[in-house]
């Protein structure tokens, strides 16, 4: 996703970098994206994910849909990119600094 401009932080996301004395607080391993797995089914349960990461102080997100099992071969790296592009257009449409 997209990565907004240094110092755009909401307050929540400032005093957690000013906290730890950091440019950037990662969540490596999040199931984001709008129905590709056990995560959000719809791209508005990702936008209010998205937001409760932002006010826990998260600045980055590593979307991470699963990709073995169940999911063997339908979240194709095409299928991925295109949930991607949708959820990074829609954060920076609704200001969510993720």
């Amino acid at each position: 996703m997209s990565t907004p401009p240094l110092g755009n932080w909401l307050p929540e996301q400032q005093c957690r970098l000013d906290d730890f004395r950091t440019s950037r607080c990662v969540d490596i391993h999040c199931h984001c994206l709008a129905g590709l797995d056990d995560g959000p089914a719809t791209l508005e349960e990702s936008l209010a994910l998205c937001e409760l990461l932002a006010r826990d102080g998260i600045t980055t997100v590593v979307a991470s849909p699963h990709q073995l099992g169940r999911y063997d071969r339908l979240n194709s790296a095409s299928v991925v990119r295109e949930a991607v592009a949708e959820l990074s257009a829609a954060l920076a449409s609704q200001q969510i600094p993720l």
